[in-house]
């Protein structure tokens, strides 16, 4: 029998991100990063839904 192993939704949204992450920093800079990581910070720690 075979046995296939599904992809973890979890894990695939960390590398997603890490990739969206390397690919804002080569095309736009250290700028870009800062705003991506403030708005994170806002929406997730507090629980601020911000307007892009």
């Amino acid at each position: 029998m075979l046995v296939i192993e599904k992809i973890q939704p979890p894990l695939m949204v960390y590398w997603f991100a890490v990739v969206v992450i390397f690919i804002l920093l080569g095309k736009y800079g250290r700028q870009a990063i800062e705003w991506v990581l403030m708005r994170l910070y806002d929406f997730f720690i507090q629980n601020t839904p911000t307007i892009i």
